[in-house]
């Protein structure tokens, strides 16, 4: 008498591949490389309160997305079995759950996008049972689990192509990557101030997903999505660890602001349940004033601009736990570097040998013929910051102002030529900086300042020096 199989005995949840590196799954990894797809081990979808995991999952933007299901079942478990369908189960060593996954994925996908997404394929990996022993399963298995369907042990590749290229009709308009990444896996979308998405790099993903109770070092130059990928590192943490708390740590108040202002950009696309409490973002000051002594996980942001002592205190605080320092000096020794750039233009830099304010306003004048107020950024001494706004005020009434970093967001008119000093240096960037006064200023400073234009920074100085020398070599 033969037994009903996935039915009978339910054992305890098995959700997780682990290490998983068969020949099945080198098959796998190889047709995705030679074809663009992506594949992700042990993913999780998060959506609102809820979250699903899936065993192996493949994206192919020509056709859609594979789910797998890896059993371990041989042809002595199923020569004596039926199989019949059941609904809304979990996945176990005796089950298979497409249908729970499938419509947590399209429900995920009618929320973001109002679609029901790209076309979902399911596929079971069995690596204990040979195309030949499939001949001999009860006939209600080939109803249920189509040859076409199951990766048995000896699959060939060019019967692995087939199954999951050739057979798959390609779609008639296919989708971009970030359209199914971005709808489904929040953990790996980058997501910047004006609401832009990108897909995270795989450098980035690799620091996402990476735990470590130690100190680690990041390289990451500013365009290379680091602020993104410090949320969703933070993001991730507190989706994985409900009961536990990251700070965050930015040089001061305006960059709190901003980066407060992204997480929440992020946390309202995606769609997700998470405390907002559990991810404080504070300044060197706030961290010392409201005597913070550990926490979970501290992330530590442009690390240039904080204070040696003060890292050395973060240092001993979190020492044996969880501590994230984020530099874009190329000095360290990082654990992690991201090299891939965001930035959609390339740099340039401007060296000018002129008088500095006349060849300011001069500058400003011919970019406004092209450009916004708010596309431009000075940098000068508090001295001819003062000058500067007088002559700016008659040259373009009402469209210059002074930026001061100690300010919120809120309090910040950022439409206008914004006027800056050297004194308290923030992350604001712009498309256009102007950088005067170098010669009493830091050479990192000045270097760091004048990477922070998305198109063109100009430098203006007075006399011909070693500084400009090592600037020109450096920049230009």
């Amino acid at each position: 008498m033969k037994s009903p199989f996935l039915l009978s005995i339910f054992k305890k949840n098995i959700h997780v591949i682990k290490h998983l590196n068969t020949i099945l799954i080198k098959k796998l990894k190889k047709l995705c490389k030679s074809n663009d797809l992506i594949i992700y081990e042990n993913i999780t979808i998060y959506h609102y309160s809820k979250k699903t995991i899936i065993p192996l999952l493949i994206i192919d933007a020509n056709r859609g997305i594979y789910i797998f299901e890896h059993k371990e079942w041989s042809f002595d478990d199923l020569k004596n079995s039926t199989i019949s369908k059941s609904s809304h189960q979990s996945s176990t060593d005796q089950s298979l759950s497409y249908e729970n996954r499938q419509e947590f994925i399209k429900q995920k996908f009618n929320e973001l996008s109002h679609s029901d997404g790209v076309p979902i394929y399911n596929f079971l990996l069995m690596e204990n049972l040979d195309r030949d022993q499939y001949d001999y399963l009860d006939d209600s298995f080939k109803i249920l689990l189509p040859f076409e369907k199951i990766i048995f042990n000896d699959t060939l590749e060019s019967e692995l192509a087939m199954k999951l290229q050739e057979n798959i009709p390609i779609l008639k308009e296919p989708s971009k990557l970030i359209d199914i990444i971005g709808n489904l896996f929040i953990q790996y979308t980058i997501i910047d101030d004006m609401g832009r998405k990108y897909v995270a790099t795989q450098e980035q993903i690799e620091f996402i997903d990476y735990e470590s109770n130690n100190t680690l070092t990041i390289y990451a130059e500013e365009t290379s999505g680091k602020t993104s990928a410090i949320i969703l590192k933070a993001l991730l943490y507190v989706l994985k660890y409900p009961k536990k708390n990251v700070v965050i740590v930015k040089p001061t108040i305006f960059d709190c602001d901003m980066l407060k202002h992204i997480l929440n950009i992020t946390i309202e696309y995606s769609m997700v349940e998470v405390d907002i409490d559990a991810i404080n973002i504070v300044t060197p000051e706030e961290f010392t004033s409201r005597k913070i002594k550990k926490s979970d996980l501290i992330i530590c942001d442009d690390t240039e601009l904080l204070e040696h002592n003060f890292l050395t205190k973060i240092k001993t605080i979190q020492k044996n736990r969880a501590l994230i320092l984020v530099t874009s000096d190329k000095n360290v020794n990082p654990n992690f570097s991201f090299s891939k750039q965001f930035r959609l233009a390339t740099q340039n830099f401007v060296f000018k040998k002129e008088n500095q304010n006349n060849k300011v306003l001069e500058i400003i004048s011919n970019l406004l013929k092209n450009n916004s107020a708010k596309d431009i950024l000075v940098f000068s001494n508090s001295q001819n910051r003062e000058i500067l706004l007088n002559k700016l005020e008659l040259l373009v009434p009402g469209k210059a102002g002074f930026f001061d970093c100690s300010d919120n967001l809120i309090d910040q008119d950022l439409s206008k030529i914004l006027l800056q000093t050297y004194e308290n240096i923030s992350t604001l960037g712009s498309k256009f900086i102007l950088l005067t006064d170098v010669e009493s200023i830091p050479f990192e400073i000045i270097e760091y300042t004048a990477k922070r234009c998305s198109n063109t920074t100009y430098i203006i100085y007075k006399d011909q020096s070693e500084k400009i020398n090592n600037l020109i070599t450096k920049l230009a």
